[in-house]
Formats: structure tokens, sequence, C-alpha cells
């Protein structure tokens, strides 16, 4: 487009009475103050919170002034969760995810509830709760949906871009994440042989447990390959690994199922500096070495 198109172009947008009523367009944060459910852009937002027994105190959601200025007067926003279990399934479709509510019973709370106050001279209010993470069941991820209800003071617009919020929230162990993982998987009898690389997740079970997942091709056990056909074979593996806080060593190796007890190589040992994984372990006709490398989140 060349400059003079782009001119007129503005030319007409500027005369747009929707614009100049501050309906859309380049809104005069002076002009139209709006207050809205996110601080970066964002309708969702992840609080990771640490497997641990203690009570905890959280901004859960943070309520916000869009405005060139701070908040010249205490501003109460009242918000409502009544379109929480809609926010949540819409959010669950659209991303592919598993949120569950969050059961009432597992947070309390704090100060005002669901009115948050701007205070005069900011910008943000919270909505807090107290929480004990060791409550958890830390095979759920939980959300709540929020929406603003009401603003008690005139002259603030309710963003209808950022109306909705959801909030989530879970805890996790140090170990919990998705890693890359490069190895052998011998069978003694010389049939099959692992698959390497590949993606796992090592998913929180109690503080200091985490359980196998092949991320990689959606399976919960380990899976093998024959040697001569290339075709896959399932082992019925899913280790269950545990680890003591205090050194990062793992301590035992269980299969799921059946909690048999495996052989763990001296090797087996979280590294704490990059978030690594070295392990061995052996069951039955299996013997495996590996290391993983933390990859991120899962």
């Amino acid at each position: 487009m060349s400059f003079a198109l782009l001119a007129t172009g503005l030319t007409s947008c500027l005369k747009d009475k929707n614009i100049e009523d501050q309906k859309y367009g380049m809104i005069n944060l002076n002009a139209n103050k709006i207050i809205e459910l996110n601080s970066d852009d964002t309708h969702a937002q992840t609080t990771g919170l640490a497997f641990v027994n203690r009570d905890t105190v959280i901004n859960f959601v943070a309520v916000r002034l869009a405005a060139q200025e701070v908040a010249q007067e205490d501003i109460h926003v009242t918000l409502t969760t009544a379109s929480s279990a809609s926010l949540i399934s819409t959010y669950n479709t659209d991303n592919g995810a598993n949120l569950v509510a969050f059961p009432s019973t597992l947070y309390t709370m704090q100060g005002t509830g669901l009115v948050v106050t701007i205070p005069k001279g900011q910008r943000e209010g919270y909505v807090q709760i107290k929480v004990n993470p060791s409550k958890f069941d830390p095979s759920s991820t939980y959300a709540i949906g929020y929406s603003i209800a009401s603003v008690d003071k005139p002259g603030y617009t309710i963003s209808q871009n950022f109306k909705n919020f959801i909030a989530i929230i879970g805890a996790k162990n140090d170990y919990d994440g998705r890693y890359s993982v490069t190895g052998t998987m011998v069978d003694a009898n010389g049939v099959y042989k692992g698959l390497y690389p590949t993606e796992v997740d090592l998913i929180i079970v109690s503080g200091n447990q985490v359980l196998y997942y092949q991320h990689e091709v959606d399976y919960p056990n380990y899976l093998v390959e024959n040697i001569s056909t290339g075709g896959l074979a399932n082992t019925g593996i899913a280790p269950k690994i545990t680890f003591d806080q205090a050194t990062d060593k793992v301590t035992s190796i269980v299969r799921n199922s059946d909690n048999a007890v495996m052989v763990v190589g001296t090797i087996s040992k979280f590294n704490r500096a990059d978030r690594s994984l070295d392990i061995e372990w052996t069951l039955g006709r299996w013997h495996a070495t590996e290391h993983y490398t933390y990859m991120g989140p899962r």
C-alpha cells in the first residue's frame, strides 16, 4: 500500500463515529478507563505450587485498570464465577487441555472475596485465596473461570475482550516435567530394543514420586521395537520413581501396575543444576540405562 492510500485510510477511520465514541479502534485511555481481567494480554494464567504441606496465600486473579493514569480513587470491581464451567469447557476444547473445576474445599477466599479493590494510586487489585498444596490431587490441574460483573463507580468501561479470565492452579514437585530421553533398553532375549530418542513425561504422584508416561506416542508404558521387523511391543512397564528429596538420588523404582520392585542402578539421580535425570533399572528381561534432558513443564 502506498503512503497516499495509507493516509487516506487513516483519515477515513478518524471520521468514524464509533471510534470517536470509544466503541472500538485506538481507544483514548484517559477518555475511557477500562477495567479488565489480565495483566499481560492473556485470557488464562497458571499458578504452579510446590507440593508441600504449607498454607499459602496467593494473588489468584489480577483486576486491572487500563488507563494512562493510576487510579484516582478506590475502585471496587465485582467478579462472578457463574460462567466458570462454560469457560473451562471452552478452554479445554480449544487447547486440548483437561482442566477440572477447582473444588471450593481446597481453597479459602481472602479479604472481600469476589469484590476486588483497585486502590487509589495503583493499577491492580487481586482476588486472593489461601491454599495448602499438599491437599491437591497431584494428577489434576484445577481452574476457575472469572468474569467482571460490575464496577461501583461511573466513568469506567468493562473490557469486552478481557472481561473473562481462567485462573489455573496445580501442584508439582521438582521432578515433574517433560524430558527428552536418550539411552538403551536391552532385552535379555535379544528380540527387542528401546525407542530412542523419545519424549517422556514424568508426572507427579506425591511430593517425591513421579510416574513415567510415554508422551511422544501418547502411551502409559515403555514401548520397544522388534529388532528384526521394526514392529512395536508393549512391555507393560510404567516405572514409578521415588526420590530422596535431601540428596535427589533415586531410592526406588516400581512397576506401577503391580508395584513389582526394580533393581536400581547407582547412577540413578536427579541433577538439580540442569534438571536432568540419569536413571538405570532392571526388571526381568529388561535393562534400561537412560539420560533425561529437561525440556520444560508438561
